[in-house]
């Protein structure tokens, strides 16, 4: 790592210890999680298919539809992300933060075609894939995202969060910050789900914590998708529960796969 940048975030958690204690522990504990991960998991060996496989099978089930890839508000709405990448020249946050375009095209049709009242993603960072959510619930004309969002360590983490999304787009959006841990509970407490994203610290004990709590608040007939499941069994854990479908799907733009599945209500097993 560049000496610079290791300062950087020295600086930052040493801030954060003095003005926010909860959140400096969070962030240890994090550490502590992501050093430890690799003494209690293996990495699962997976069956994966290309996107555009799973994108037509997910159509077959009609949650998504290959006409709202090309719908004008996607196109315009990438035209404003291309614009806003440009212009992000600040090197606190490395880029492999942003989620990958194929991800984030995906979940857009998911959310166009499960028309959704409730999403829940963990993970922010830029807001890559808020950005796109939130375009298709304006699109959709209903829905409100919930993200939880623990910033990277970095100088100007705080005005980078979220830089992608479009203003127009916020009111849709509710933003809280600190560790999925911390949050995701008191959003569950209050809300049923329709589609949950997961993009936040993928470890072991995060993402199976972050799938068992979601779990019971996911509606039948809604939709699990996590970025980056190649790393530990988590996601591969979930064939377990009642579902209807189930994948993972290699990615276009990085050598990681996501997964996507179905809760089961009446559709038999794909």
């Amino acid at each position: 790592m560049d000496p610079a940048a290791t300062a950087d975030k020295l600086v930052s958690l040493s801030r954060i210890a003095a003005l926010r204690p909860r959140e400096f522990s969070e962030r240890v504990a994090a550490i502590a999680d992501l050093l430890t991960d690799s003494w209690h998991t293996h990495r699962p060996t997976y069956d994966a298919v290309a996107w555009p496989v799973a994108f037509g099978e997910l159509e077959r089930l009609r949650l998504t539809a290959s006409p709202t890839l090309l719908e004008p508000p996607l196109v315009e709405l990438e035209r404003e992300l291309g614009r806003r990448v440009a212009q992000i020249n600040d090197r606190a946050w490395s880029g492999v933060y942003n989620a990958d375009q194929t991800v984030a095209r995906f979940i857009y049709a998911i959310c166009r075609g499960l028309r959704p009242s409730v999403v829940v993603e963990t993970g922010v960072a830029y807001g890559m894939t808020s950005a796109y959510v939130l375009k298709a619930l304006e699109v959709n004309g209903q829905g409100v995202l919930f993200s939880v969002d623990l910033p990277p360590l970095g100088r100007k983490a705080d005005d980078l969060q979220g830089a992608l999304v479009p203003t127009e787009l916020r009111e849709r959006w509710v933003l809280r910050r600190g560790t999925s841990q911390r949050q995701l509970g008191a959003i569950l407490a209050e809300h049923s789900v329709d589609l949950f994203v997961h993009d936040s610290l993928h470890t072991y004990q995060n993402m199976r914590r972050e799938f068992e709590q979601v779990w019971s608040r996911l509606r039948p007939g809604g939709l699990l998708v996590s970025d980056d499941i190649q790393g530990n069994s988590a996601f591969l854990e979930l064939r377990a529960k009642a579902i209807s479908y189930w994948r993972a799907v290699q990615q276009e733009g990085k050598a990681a796969l996501f997964g996507v599945l179905v809760k089961a209500e009446t559709a038999p097993t794909l």
